[in-house]
């Protein structure tokens, strides 16, 4: 379990790329400074649900373990 109180998203993706082995890009570098909270399992879907709920973004899957976020549009 990850547990995320403000942490930027640059510092989470980091936390969750060590964790799973996945590697998450941001298309736009500003949104790397967005704030993150909440509790979820070191897994990259239960990540990805987080970021979309909580920070609306969406993420688009580039090959088995690459994913892009950006804003939702």
């Amino acid at each position: 379990m990850l547990a995320f109180d403000g942490e930027t998203l640059n510092e989470a993706i980091a936390q969750v790329s060590q964790q799973t082995g996945w590697r998450f890009e941001l298309a736009d570098p500003a949104l790397g400074e967005m704030r993150v909270g909440g509790y979820v399992h070191a897994d990259p879907e239960a990540f990805i649900e987080l970021l979309s709920s909580s920070l609306d973004l969406e993420a688009r899957r580039e090959g088995d373990r690459r994913v892009i976020l950006s804003r939702r549009s």
